[in-house]
């Protein structure tokens, strides 16, 4: 028989003086839901501190009374999510872990005899019944538990690492959807680092970011934060109280919206600001924004000392879906777009998807194209769920926000980590992008969104794969006119054709694009949901394709 799954509490295990009741207290408060300590329980019901009871009752009638006390907190508290800190032999009773795993999911602290004498001393030891009988009693008492705590869910180890680290840990170990935040690791050796997705709003990214902060080593002293000043300025000023409230000394810049604050001149102003308040290694830069941003604060953050850390809090769909994870950073020179940038991976990115509650329909809208792109590149199921939901996905539903934001970081951070500088692999996600970035020069005056030009660019190179021969004249037609259906439902473009008005120019564009090599264009083309190939396109070619594509019937 398969088992039930667990129920949706989170239950930590382990020896007394493993943090189990610190890191409860700290996960409850970055996630904003209850935390209740099992001793504190049983002291408030009997009246008693748990020391003496113990001492007067001994340890069988003691843990009577612990279970009768976890039963009705399991009878009270129901279905309802909640982080429990359990005795250091509660789990380790007959029938605990079986009991417990209806209850939710289980997290072993596991620290090893050393660690724990070093945790407790003297003064501790003797307040602790079990521990005062005699000097070999820890010994003794972790020998004879660890086989149960064996059967927890979840192993965390704990030596050497502080309460902020653990809480950190467990929330990248935790299975998806069990707590109301999800986690994708990048997983990049000594350089990994997590993807936070919430469904909550600024303050839940401000407890996040926190969390993040005071899990590095070394420990930042001070916050830079670089934020787009198009933000509304209730979160704005959300996140940055509660940073200031968690205790960091931070200071604000906001740069203006829009492309044109990835110029040489702002980067310039950012640097200048960074050193005007003697900017030190250990200090950390937070991009506060959408993609630009992003790319801005990232670039500040990879040349400022040869390098400082930066910590991605994006607040729009696009950025957090895409432009935040994988360290690709650049500003705009000579209209180019990203043509002078860095590598340089952030220390973690936060995404609440609460942010996105104010953000405009054709903002939205944008994100959504860079999802087509996943979705594209995952395959037929994602692309078909998509178009389940996506006139669902245009409305502010915070729940669905994150759960596409995890898919699309994951299968980022799959890409990242096999590919890191765009060498191979990751040119798969630049699908849309080299037709894209042609169209958003040509449309400067137009103000398009940077997704909807992908989405333009990925209708462009669905035809384009059909008159390179790629692909069948019906194939490319069929996937063309379904990704025009769901560009429709989804707010985007679907009719590219003003863009291809003068092939010349557009043609000039395209080779001038950063991505370009020697005398030819690579274009990723998709043939069917899930089957995306890379093809390279001589430069005096491209005006012939793009002369083919603009005779195309768009409206059809």
């Amino acid at each position: 028989m398969t088992p039930s799954a667990p129920g949706p509490w989170l239950l930590l295990t382990g020896m007394m003086g493993a943090g189990k009741s610190t890191t409860g207290r700290i996960l409850a408060r970055v996630l904003g839901l209850p935390f209740i300590d099992l001793d504190d329980a049983i002291t408030q019901r009997m009246g008693e501190p748990l020391h003496q009871l113990l001492a007067r009752q001994g340890e069988p009638a003691f843990r009577m009374i612990e279970t009768e006390t976890l039963l009705e907190l399991i009878a009270s508290r129901g279905q309802k999510p909640l982080i429990v800190a359990l005795g250091g032999g509660t789990y380790v009773q007959p029938g605990a872990p079986e009991r417990l795993r209806h209850a939710g999911l289980t997290v072993y602290l596991n620290a090893s005899q050393d660690e724990l004498e070093r945790r407790l001393d003297a003064h501790q030891r003797a307040a602790r019944p079990l521990l005062a009988s005699s000097p070999a009693a820890l010994q003794e008492l972790l020998q004879a538990r660890q086989p149960r705590y064996a059967l927890a869910d979840l192993h965390l180890p704990v030596d050497g690492r502080t309460p902020h680290q653990v809480a950190a840990d467990l929330l990248d170990a935790l299975p998806r959807n069990h707590l109301p935040c999800q986690s994708v690791t990048v997983p990049l050796q000594e350089r990994a680092y997590p993807v936070w997705i919430s469904p909550d709003g600024a303050e839940r990214a401000a407890d996040l970011a926190d969390l993040r902060l005071r899990a590095l080593q070394p420990a930042p002293t001070r916050l830079f934060v670089l934020r787009d000043a198009g933000l509304p300025e209730a979160h704005a000023q959300s996140v940055l109280g509660g940073l200031r409230r968690a205790g960091w000394h931070l200071l604000d810049l906001p740069v203006g919206p829009g492309e044109g604050a990835k110029s040489p001149e702002v980067l310039a102003e950012v640097w200048a600001w960074l050193i005007q308040h003697h900017v030190r290694r250990d200090d950390v830069l937070i991009a506060l924004g959408g993609g630009v941003v992003g790319d801005l604060a990232g670039f500040a953050a990879a040349t400022a000392l040869r390098g400082i850390r930066c910590l991605q809090l994006p607040t729009t769909l696009l950025a957090m879906v895409d432009a935040s994870v994988g360290g690709k950073t650049a500003i705009n020179v000579g209209g180019a777009k990203n043509l002078v940038g860095a590598f340089h991976q952030p220390i973690g990115v936060v995404c609440a998807a609460g942010l996105l509650n104010t953000l405009p329909p054709r903002e939205l809208a944008s994100g959504l194209g860079e999802v087509l792109k996943y979705a594209l590149l995952q395959g037929e199921d994602a692309l078909a769920d998509l178009e389940r939901r996506a006139e669902a996905l245009q409305r502010h539903d915070p729940h669905a926000h994150a759960d596409l934001i995890h898919a699309c970081c994951a299968l980022k951070a799959r890409v990242v980590a096999a590919d890191e500088h765009d060498r191979g692999l990751r040119a798969l996600l630049n699908l849309g992008h080299t037709f894209g970035h042609a169209i958003e020069a040509l449309a400067h005056l137009q103000d398009l969104a940077h997704g909807a030009a992908v989405a333009l660019g990925i209708l462009l190179a669905t035809r384009a794969a059909h008159l390179l021969h790629l692909a069948s004249s019906d194939e490319a037609e069929a996937l063309t006119r379904r990704l025009r259906d769901l560009c429709a439902r989804c707010g985007l473009p679907t009719d590219p054709s003003a863009f291809l008005r003068d092939p010349e120019r557009f043609a000039a564009l395209m080779a001038g694009d950063k991505k370009a090599q020697g005398h030819h264009v690579t274009l990723i083309l998709p043939l069917a949901p899930g089957r995306i190939v890379t093809h390279p396109v001589a430069t005096e070619q491209l005006q012939t394709l793009l002369c083919d594509l603009a005779r195309a019937d768009w409206r059809a």
